[in-house]
């Protein structure tokens, strides 16, 4: 099951100064401020650095370093602010090779590492069939060396399967006042 997938943290800093971190930079520990009561003063979001992303992962949560930029938000003394993250779950379709374990994209029909691919077996006359004959209409598949003589069905060597792989990209959505920002730490793949 896929988990959210960080590429940005927020950090609060408060009125006095003081700040409060999504995540410690000293243990990578999720802290979780989001529902924050009191006053704040500003919201940063900062890149995850590729040391907070190994003390995240540490701590069995998805995060990957990045060079997003630094964005401020400055809250005025009285101001309302909300801030919450939601997530958007991504599929991408991917092939594995059943041979040689190597996963591929889904639009290669064939293993980029060893060649293997799916393929049609006539068990009659003991061939792999490269272009067999498909029937629509009885919803056959058939060996054309075999049609004139005995027509049989045949058999799909499934050497490559397909599955999607799962991401949970985050996104924050930080409301100061009547002012509703979107901050977003990811690209859409195509």
């Amino acid at each position: 099951m896929a988990r959210p997938h960080f590429r940005r943290f927020w950090v609060r800093v408060l009125p006095d100064g003081r700040a409060l971190s999504q995540f410690d930079p000293k243990t990578g520990e999720y802290c979780g401020y989001e529902a924050y009561p009191g006053p704040v003063a500003q919201i940063l979001f900062y890149a995850i650095t590729p040391r907070l992303a190994e003390l995240i992962r540490a701590n069995k949560d998805v995060a990957e370093a990045s060079n997003l930029p630094i964005l401020t938000f400055e809250i005025a003394p009285g101001e309302r602010s909300e801030l919450y993250r939601k997530g958007t779950l991504m599929l991408f379709p991917r092939r594995i090779c059943g041979f040689c374990e190597a996963e591929f994209d889904a639009d290669i029909a064939i293993c980029p590492r060893c060649l293997a691919k799916n393929q049609w077996y006539c068990g009659t006359c003991d061939t792999l069939v490269e272009k067999p004959l498909i029937d629509p209409i009885k919803k056959q598949i058939r060996c054309p060396v075999c049609e004139n003589t005995l027509p049989r069905g045949i058999r799909q060597i499934q050497c490559i399967g397909e599955f999607c792989e799962e991401k949970i990209f985050t996104h924050y959505v930080l409301n100061i006042g009547s002012e509703r920002h979107i901050i977003l730490d990811y690209t859409r793949r195509r």
